[in-house]
């Protein structure tokens, strides 16, 4: 483990570490813990820049550096500003068309909800996750 982080909204805390077995960084929401313990324990970061830059900008769904793009209709410029929790940053709007900065697991959370009332634009493995009808 590298940070213990929470949500801007406060709601959920979060284990920062790297996981071994799939050599991938990872949060886990520690929800099913019974305790956590900090020590002053060191060890030698890997990628000192990345982990730094995550632990600065801390965001559980480590989205730092990915984008989603995505055409909204009205109604889903209305659901996004209604619903604030997982949303991703707005990064860029032109017209109708959104820039986020979001990892693929939060829009999958986020933009479920969107239905008919998003188009995703890129990346192309989220595309399938609405129904939009143009």
């Amino acid at each position: 483990p590298y940070y213990l982080g929470s949500t801007k909204l406060g709601l959920a805390n979060y284990l920062f570490c790297f996981d071994y077995e799939t050599q991938k960084y990872k949060n886990y929401k520690l929800n099913n813990f019974n305790s956590v313990f900090v020590t002053n324990d060191t060890a030698n970061w890997l990628d000192t820049k990345y982990i730094k830059n995550t632990i600065d900008n801390f965001d559980p769904f480590l989205s730092v550096g990915k984008l989603v793009k995505a055409k909204l209709t009205p109604e889903g410029i209305k659901l996004l500003n209604s619903l604030s929790l997982n949303r991703p940053e707005i990064i860029e709007v032109e017209d109708n068309i959104y820039t986020f900065t979001s990892s693929e697991e939060q829009a999958k959370r986020y933009f479920s909800y969107f239905l008919d009332n998003i188009e995703i634009l890129e990346p192309l493995s989220l595309r399938a996750l609405t129904n939009y009808k143009k």
